[in-house]
């Protein structure tokens, strides 16, 4: 497998290859690069693995993808969404790669503000961002049947007071209401992480809704969060009641711990 790493300052570096005999690539801080027509079934026949990541919204980092290869099977992507950025250029992944049965996306979710130069001040309220293009992000992957699974994670980046029961809900609904239509939604699983202790976890109507919508959805799941025992209770109620496939915080270690 190659792996191409980048971290440059300034322009792109363009980038010309050919390796005939190559079948996994691996590309980090991608919009290093500039990868024009490289990256083809001319250069590249034997390709069939391709991974791409970069700390910027996915849109930055495929904009310089072209050529369409339809040798590649598997394609992991990693990015950020930041509201205010946009992600609409997603819709070219599919066109590009049409032959992708294995496919796995990792998106950081950032609602925080920078100054210019790059000293955080604070974060912004999911509630007053436009997070229309992160279902269309979702919707325009939905092209592939991903007879060999389909995995999404969505991390919530940490924020200095976290998030409220309004935003998780409206982040989650868009994504869920994004991947509804995907023709390989039965093989796909669906995650939602925080990586800081005490970000708490409640169902509300917008995933609701949208959980009902994604019925055939292989696997939902939280992790990282907690639950009080009482929304516990409710959100198990409804997996039981409509059969959806999701996985829940456990709220027992926390009870355990008030009770002692």
């Amino acid at each position: 497998m190659a792996k191409i790493m980048g971290g440059l300052e300034g322009e792109p570096l363009d980038l010309d290859f050919h390796f005939p005999n190559l079948t996994h690539l691996k590309m980090d801080a991608s919009t290093a690069y500039q990868i024009e027509d490289s990256l083809s079934m001319t250069n590249l026949p034997k390709l069939t693995h391709l991974s791409i990541s970069s700390s910027t919204n996915i849109s930055e980092m495929i904009e310089n993808y072209h050529t369409p290869h339809a040798g590649i099977t598997s394609l992991h992507v990693a990015g950020t969404f930041n509201p205010e950025d946009g992600n609409y250029a997603v819709v070219k992944l599919v066109n590009l790669f049409p032959a992708v049965t294995e496919f796995k996306l990792n998106v950081a979710i950032e609602f925080i503000e920078y100054a210019y130069s790059g000293e955080y001040i604070g974060r912004k309220d999911v509630q007053t961002q436009n997070i229309l293009p992160l279902k269309e992000t979702l919707q325009s992957l939905g092209g592939w049947e991903l007879t060999c699974g389909g995995d999404v994670e969505v991390k919530f980046e940490y924020v200095v007071r976290g998030y409220s029961f309004e935003e998780l809900d409206a982040v989650g609904t868009a994504v869920l209401q994004g991947a509804a239509e995907w023709k390989g939604l039965g093989n796909t699983c669906l995650k939602f992480v925080v990586t800081w202790v005490g970000e708490t976890y409640k169902l509300l109507d917008g995933m609701r809704d949208a959980l009902l919508s994604c019925g055939s959805i292989r696997r939902v799941t939280w992790e990282g969060f907690e639950m009080d025992e009482q929304d516990s209770i409710e959100l198990n109620s409804f997996i039981g009641e409509n059969n959806v496939p999701v996985s829940v915080p456990d709220p027992g270690w926390l009870n355990d711990l008030w009770t002692d």
